[in-house]
């Protein structure tokens, strides 16, 4: 009787494990992470075209509502609405030109990291000559619930000398 028993709850087990669902394949995983990858590389296109256009509401949107943004020589700035406010004071003292290159872009799950290099060119609106300055950065991205991408953080750094110095 005990082997009987025995028998069936091994035959169960099997029937069990077969018909579980598979997990994706490495194919799917590959193809789902480079999906991820274009929609990251889409939402920096935007971004340059939004801040090339003048348009920091349409740039804040690019953020999570809790963001953080850390630019050189300033304090973080927290928050959606405060870097929109950010953004449009520099807007409307500069015409900014944004050309954004991308060295490094990681996909784990519901997080990225996406780094690479920055050109700004800021003329002054009133009077004065334009400054062209140059960074490097690492952008922390989050899914959203609707599966779209959002900057939850950005680091900027100046790849510019400090003034003074060779």
């Amino acid at each position: 009787m005990r082997s009987h028993l025995s028998l069936l709850v091994l035959v169960s087990l099997v029937v069990l494990t077969a018909c579980a669902p598979a997990g994706p394949t490495e194919a799917e995983r590959e193809a789902a992470i480079q999906a991820d990858k274009d929609a990251i590389n889409q939402l920096r296109s935007d971004i340059e075209a939004a801040y090339n256009a003048q348009d920091a509401a349409a740039v804040a949107g690019f953020y999570t509502d809790d963001a953080a943004r850390s630019m050189p020589n300033q304090a973080p700035i927290m928050g959606k609405d405060a870097i929109q406010s950010s953004l449009q004071a520099t807007f409307d003292e500069f015409q900014v030109e944004l050309a954004l290159s991308r060295e490094e872009l990681q996909v784990a799950g519901d997080w990225a990291f996406d780094a690479g290099t920055a050109t700004v060119t800021l003329t002054p609106k009133e009077e004065g000559e334009a400054t062209e300055l140059h960074s490097s950065g690492i952008s922390i991205l989050k899914r959203q619930a609707d599966g779209s991408w959002k900057i939850a953080r950005l680091v900027v750094s100046s790849n510019d000398p400090l003034p003074g110095a060779e």
